[in-house]
């Protein structure tokens, strides 16, 4: 599917598209890459969009700077929507190694694994949407319990 760049559509499909990953991909066992489900437990919702966000940014192909930095700037830390654009291409950065407008991004099992090594140090991982955890905080509990899909 190709969609303009720079759209704020491209960049919903493809949130929309990666939930729908995380919910079917039976493959996906750790809390950080499988979905949340039907959860209405704040903390859960949290973890889902916040894990969903990474992925999005792990998986852009060509990495475009969209048009609204959506969750970004729910963050703390983003008292600018410029601040939010740059926490962006930070994670860009760890999880993919670029940050370049037009370099691609990753697919597949090591958009997984990067998304699993390295939530707990991304920007988007401290968000806390409605929650007084962070959603990598919740996700480190997850993890600790063993919970999978």
């Amino acid at each position: 599917m190709r969609i303009r760049p720079n759209s704020v559509l491209q960049n919903t499909i493809i949130h929309e598209i990666v939930h729908a990953l995380r919910w079917h991909d039976e493959d996906r066992t750790d809390p950080v890459t499988a979905s949340c489900g039907n959860s209405n437990d704040p903390d859960d919702r949290n973890l889902e969009e916040a894990a969903t966000v990474a992925e999005v940014v792990i998986r852009l192909n060509p990495y475009v700077r969209v048009e609204y930095a959506g969750y970004y700037t729910k963050s703390e830390a983003a008292e600018t929507t410029d601040d939010a654009y740059e926490m962006m291409d930070e994670d860009r950065e760890l999880f993919v190694g670029n940050s370049t407008e037009g370099a691609p991004g990753l697919k597949g099992k090591d958009a997984l694994r990067s998304l699993s090594k390295n939530f707990d140090k991304s920007n988007i991982g401290e968000l806390k949407d409605k929650t007084e955890k962070t959603a990598k905080e919740h996700g480190k509990e997850l993890r600790k319990r063993g919970r999978d899909k």
